[in-house]
């Protein structure tokens, strides 16, 4: 089973991504910052990082991003323009398609195991 740590500072939004991945099969944990985010990863074996863009800028981002499991970003068009291509992430853009996410989560979960080191 996948394991995912959702990054998601609004709580209700948290449950519903929580809720949509539980439903298709992923074993989740909801968390408000990166910092508890990192702690969840080393305290649990953590696949794939869903991490919402807010609060967060580019180089933040890159620095966060190194330490932690492959990660799909969701960002809104104008959060979008401040990341760099060489970031391991895929990003989605807000507002998204469900399917689109489950898709990048197969993605992130395939470069997880790929990468025994995270």
């Amino acid at each position: 089973m996948t394991s995912v740590v959702i990054v998601e500072p609004d709580a209700l939004l948290g449950r519903l991504l929580w809720a949509f991945l539980a439903s298709h099969g992923f074993r989740a944990w909801t968390v408000p910052t990166v910092e508890e985010a990192r702690r969840r990863c080393s305290a649990e074996r953590v696949d794939v990082l869903v991490l919402d863009l807010d609060g967060l800028d580019g180089a933040d981002l890159q620095e966060t991003l190194g330490s932690l499991p492959p990660a799909v970003i969701l960002a809104g068009p104008s959060e979008r323009k401040g990341l760099q291509p060489r970031l391991r992430a895929r990003v989605l853009s807000k507002p998204f398609d469900p399917d689109e996410l489950l898709l990048l989560m197969g993605d992130a979960a395939e470069r997880a195991r790929a990468s025994p080191e995270v």
